[in-house]
Protein backbone atom coordinates (compact mmCIF):
# COMPACT_ATOMS: atom_id res chain seq x y z
CA UNK A 1 0.00 0.00 0.00
CA UNK A 2 3.03 2.25 -0.30
CA UNK A 3 1.79 5.23 -2.37
CA UNK A 4 5.21 5.38 -4.05
CA UNK A 5 4.31 2.16 -5.92
CA UNK A 6 1.84 1.93 -8.80
CA UNK A 7 -0.53 -0.34 -6.84
CA UNK A 8 -0.23 1.70 -3.65
CA UNK A 9 -0.92 4.95 -5.46
CA UNK A 10 -4.00 3.46 -7.13
CA UNK A 11 -5.25 2.27 -3.73
CA UNK A 12 -4.59 5.60 -1.99
CA UNK A 13 -6.21 7.54 -4.84
CA UNK A 14 -9.39 5.46 -4.61
CA UNK A 15 -9.82 5.31 -0.82
CA UNK A 16 -12.18 7.64 1.02
CA UNK A 17 -10.32 10.73 2.29
CA UNK A 18 -10.58 12.76 5.47
CA UNK A 19 -8.53 15.96 5.59
CA UNK A 20 -6.70 14.83 2.46
CA UNK A 21 -5.60 11.48 3.92
CA UNK A 22 -7.01 8.02 3.20
CA UNK A 23 -9.43 6.91 5.89
CA UNK A 24 -9.43 3.14 6.08
CA UNK A 25 -11.73 1.07 8.24
CA UNK A 26 -10.47 -1.97 10.14
CA UNK A 27 -10.44 -5.26 8.32
CA UNK A 28 -9.21 -8.79 8.59
CA UNK A 29 -7.45 -10.86 5.97
CA UNK A 30 -6.95 -14.59 5.61
CA UNK A 31 -5.88 -17.09 2.97
CA UNK A 32 -8.08 -19.90 1.65
CA UNK A 33 -7.37 -22.59 -0.93
CA UNK A 34 -8.91 -22.41 -4.38
CA UNK A 35 -9.83 -25.62 -6.19
CA UNK A 36 -6.72 -27.74 -6.67
CA UNK A 37 -5.87 -29.46 -9.94
CA UNK A 38 -4.84 -33.07 -9.50
CA UNK A 39 -4.02 -36.05 -11.69
CA UNK A 40 -4.60 -39.68 -10.84
CA UNK A 41 -2.09 -42.04 -12.39
CA UNK A 42 -0.82 -45.53 -11.57
CA UNK A 43 -2.69 -45.67 -8.27
CA UNK A 44 -1.36 -42.32 -7.08
CA UNK A 45 -2.73 -38.81 -6.95
CA UNK A 46 -0.48 -35.96 -8.06
CA UNK A 47 -1.13 -32.35 -7.17
CA UNK A 48 -0.62 -30.24 -10.29
CA UNK A 49 -1.68 -26.90 -8.87
CA UNK A 50 -2.94 -25.76 -5.45
CA UNK A 51 -3.70 -22.04 -5.80
CA UNK A 52 -4.58 -19.82 -2.86
CA UNK A 53 -6.86 -16.78 -2.61
CA UNK A 54 -6.78 -13.83 -0.26
CA UNK A 55 -10.03 -13.10 1.54
CA UNK A 56 -10.69 -9.80 3.23
CA UNK A 57 -13.63 -8.30 5.07
CA UNK A 58 -14.59 -5.21 6.99
CA UNK A 59 -14.55 -5.41 10.78
CA UNK A 60 -16.96 -3.33 12.83
CA UNK A 61 -14.92 -2.48 15.91
CA UNK A 62 -14.64 0.53 18.18
CA UNK A 63 -11.00 1.10 18.99
CA UNK A 64 -9.83 4.52 20.13
CA UNK A 65 -7.33 6.19 17.84
CA UNK A 66 -3.84 7.26 18.91
CA UNK A 67 -3.98 9.34 22.07
CA UNK A 68 -7.42 7.95 22.93
CA UNK A 69 -9.30 9.98 20.32
CA UNK A 70 -11.71 8.80 17.68
CA UNK A 71 -10.31 7.66 14.35
CA UNK A 72 -11.63 8.91 11.03
CA UNK A 73 -12.99 5.40 10.40
CA UNK A 74 -15.55 5.91 13.17
CA UNK A 75 -17.46 8.26 10.85
CA UNK A 76 -17.35 6.23 7.62
CA UNK A 77 -20.71 5.50 6.06
CA UNK A 78 -21.65 2.05 4.78
CA UNK A 79 -21.21 3.34 1.21
CA UNK A 80 -17.71 4.65 2.04
CA UNK A 81 -16.73 1.35 3.66
CA UNK A 82 -17.96 -0.51 0.56
CA UNK A 83 -15.98 1.87 -1.67
CA UNK A 84 -12.80 1.18 0.34
CA UNK A 85 -13.40 -2.57 0.08
CA UNK A 86 -13.89 -2.34 -3.72
CA UNK A 87 -10.71 -0.29 -4.08
CA UNK A 88 -8.63 -2.77 -2.09
CA UNK A 89 -10.15 -5.79 -3.87
CA UNK A 90 -9.31 -4.22 -7.24
CA UNK A 91 -5.80 -3.02 -6.41
CA UNK A 92 -4.03 -4.65 -3.48
CA UNK A 93 -5.73 -8.06 -3.26
CA UNK A 94 -4.72 -9.25 -6.78
CA UNK A 95 -1.10 -8.31 -6.10
CA UNK A 96 -1.06 -10.14 -2.75
CA UNK A 97 -2.72 -13.20 -4.35
CA UNK A 98 -0.04 -13.24 -7.01
CA UNK A 99 2.63 -12.98 -4.33
CA UNK A 100 1.26 -15.83 -2.18
CA UNK A 101 0.90 -18.07 -5.22
CA UNK A 102 4.43 -17.53 -6.54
Amino acid sequence: MDPKTETGKAAWDGLVKRNGWPCLNSGRNWIEPKTAKVREQDGGVYILDAPLKLKSEYMDINTPGPGGGNSCADDLTKAEIEQNERVLHNTVVPLVEKWINT
